[in-house]
């Protein structure tokens, strides 16, 4: 295991195993993560080596060269069954793309009024958003925009 720092974020790099990567039809399945499934990995699991900034990076560039990114995105929130993950994601989208694309998240972030994380593991300060229950511990400013 390796741990990385950047920008007040730290991370480890971690193997799994490839059974517990989804995401593709099991007899085409890849060493990888499809692209929705490791932004919300990313977003939901931080030591897994990237930063949230990367991680909006990802999330912008992706719905730039495939339109139908949000929805599969959606999709794997749903997959997730994680009413945290839907919470997380879903301010995401909402301060990222707007309130409309963040819509159908807030039917998935569950009856629990606990505010969760932002960052997982991290500090437990700053702002909660009371729309989504979410203390958000960390900047949501993308390192560079997409062209």
């Amino acid at each position: 295991m390796r741990k990385l720092s950047f920008r007040a974020q730290s991370a480890k790099f971690l193997r799994t195993d490839p059974a517990n990567i989804w995401g593709w039809p099991d007899d085409a399945r890849p060493r990888y993560a499809r692209p929705e499934r490791a932004i919300v990995d990313v977003i939901n699991h931080p030591r897994y080596g990237v930063s949230l900034t990367q991680a909006l990076d990802a999330l912008l560039l992706a719905n730039v060269k495939h339109p139908a990114f949000l929805d599969r995105l959606l999709d794997t929130v749903l997959r997730y069954n994680s009413p945290a993950a839907a919470r997380r994601v879903g301010l995401v989208v909402e301060r990222v793309f707007g309130t409309v694309p963040a819509k159908p998240y807030r039917g998935l972030i569950g009856a629990n009024r606990a505010p969760v994380l932002l960052r997982a593991g991290g500090a437990a300060d700053g702002p909660v958003d009371t729309t989504w229950r979410v203390v958000v511990n960390a900047a949501l400013e993308p390192e560079r925009v997409p062209v």
